[in-house]
């Protein structure tokens, strides 16, 4: 579980400190305050940077100008490294393709160092944009400012990363460096793992995956759902979506998924009351939005669950006994959860939750962040905090 937050040149976010964390946390702020690059941010630092999951939050975004569905499909490799190129270089604060050794994307806890600055290497990522020397030498044979690329668990390889702008040998990379691993990437791999080539994917290379579930300001596709639900079909995570649907319809009894017209996979449930079976999609989307969120957070066990928007098409009454789902699977489920709200309704349910007990009052934050003349800032809020906040009725988003 992350205990502190450090985000450098992610997006809208050049600098930005959150000291502490908890179990549950709640960011709210105006438009364009980076409610969204912290959850992006969290995410890359939880999958160790991995490419895919980059391209994935790029093509989402509308920046990837290279992909299989792009125009330049079938272009020169020199026009399709320019679109690559301007495709990550989107990730940068700046969006410029830079090589210096500071201008790097870092997501970590705070404390200590890492490219120069001030975050905790062992627990922190950093990418950024390298020249490197297609010059592979052996195990023994080490030389200053090189890069380990893990190809098995007993074979390792090492590039010389170049600081010599005019250097004709150097080829263009993408460096992703995660506590003592590196990985860099030639723009001719990123090209192949945007064709559905895998070159060693960092998911491929870590022995203890971290699981992680993001939902989006959407329903997540109902194919998705549909695999989500086979992962814990038939165990006693099954009562919990279940229990989670009551809050809106108590008349539920069960709940599965099946094939419709062009292998469309839909939620399908059975009340107490009939023997009729009910697609879950003609009940609204409250219920549906709750589906997708009690789906992600049990299959994140020991992991990670992120909701962006976490009050879309849910009505103010039920939130807070969603927040109480949330907190009690969170806590026993060891999860820790980053939330994003515009809605004061939200807050307000978060903060009677978190205030609910001695014990609840230890799990959360909500957090504020502003933007001060382009410098995104974070206040924290503990329990009490917020609930003064609440209650003397200032509307903390800003």
């Amino acid at each position: 579980m992350l205990n502190s937050l450090e985000i450098h040149n992610y997006r809208n976010l050049r600098n930005l400190t959150i000291e502490k964390l908890g179990r549950v946390n709640l960011l709210l702020g105006k438009n364009n305050t980076g409610k969204t690059s912290v959850l992006e941010a969290v995410a890359i630092h939880i999958n160790r940077g991995g490419i895919d999951f980059l391209l994935q939050l790029l093509e989402e975004r509308g920046e990837n100008y290279f992909g299989k569905n792009n125009q330049l499909s079938n272009a020169t490799m020199g026009a399709r490294e320019a679109a690559i190129l301007k495709t990550l270089s989107s990730l940068f604060s700046d969006r410029q393709v830079q090589f210096i050794p500071g201008k790097c994307i870092i997501v970590g806890e705070q404390n200590e160092t890492l490219f120069g600055k001030e975050v905790k290497s062992e627990s922190s990522t950093a990418i950024r944009f390298v020249r490197y020397l297609d010059k592979f030498e052996l195990e023994d044979n080490f030389v200053e400012e090189d890069v380990n690329i893990k190809l098995r668990p007993s074979r390792r390889r090492r590039v010389f990363v170049s600081h010599e702008e005019d250097d004709p040998e150097a080829i263009i990379g993408f460096e992703v460096r995660s506590g003592a691993f590196s990985l860099v990437r030639s723009l001719s791999s990123i090209n192949r793992a945007s064709q559905g080539v895998s070159s060693f994917p960092m998911s491929q290379l870590d022995e203890h995956p971290i699981r992680l579930q993001f939902v989006k300001t959407k329903n997540i596709e109902k194919d998705v759902n549909g695999l989500l639900w086979d992962r814990i079909a038939l165990t006693e995570s099954e009562d919990e979506v279940v229990n989670a649907l009551k809050i809106i319809e108590p008349d539920i009894d069960r709940i599965t998924f099946r094939n419709e017209q062009k292998q469309e996979r839909v939620a399908v449930v059975k009340l107490k009351s009939s023997n009729d079976v009910i697609p879950l999609r003609s009940m609204g989307d409250g219920i549906n939005r709750i589906l997708t969120i009690i789906l992600a957070m049990v299959n994140c066990e020991n992991g990670y669950l992120l909701i962006d928007e976490f009050e879309n098409g849910l009505h103010y009454s039920v939130q807070e006994q969603l927040w109480v789902v949330i907190f009690n699977l969170a806590e026993r489920l060891n999860i820790q959860v980053f939330a994003t709200t515009h809605s004061y309704d939200c807050v307000k349910a978060f903060s009677a939750v978190l205030n609910n007990s001695e014990d609840s009052k230890k799990l959360g934050y909500m957090i504020r962040l502003d933007n001060y003349e382009g410098n995104i800032e974070a206040t924290l809020y503990d329990a009490e905090e917020t609930e003064t906040t609440i209650s003397v009725d200032v509307d903390p988003r800003g």
